[in-house]
């Protein structure tokens, strides 16, 4: 299910200037509660996707935590470096 509250759905801009994009989903995955926080930059040119799931999963208070460091530190954000496929809502993943 795709979470779409409102203060989730705000761009951040990094120190550099890059304008970030984020959409965040959550279900079950072959009985697997799964979480994923979808990310993008402005011009789509860097696209990836953050999975948590089972033991791994976070309070929906805590994906804010999650998706400032994404923003903010390049070297933990191209571990979840993927192609993603636009529109995102109908992405497959």
């Amino acid at each position: 299910m795709w979470i779409t509250q409102d203060g989730l759905r705000e761009s951040i801009t990094d120190k550099n200037g890059t304008v970030w994009f984020f959409a965040y989903w959550h279900d079950w995955v072959s009985k697997v509660y799964t979480q994923r926080i979808l990310f993008w930059d402005a011009d789509k040119k860097v696209t990836g996707l953050l999975e948590l799931k089972a033991d791994q999963a976070v309070h929906l208070s805590k994906w804010k935590d999650k998706v400032i460091k994404l923003t903010n530190d390049k070297k933990y954000r191209q571990k979840f470096i993927r192609v993603l496929k636009f529109p995102i809502d109908n992405v497959e993943i």
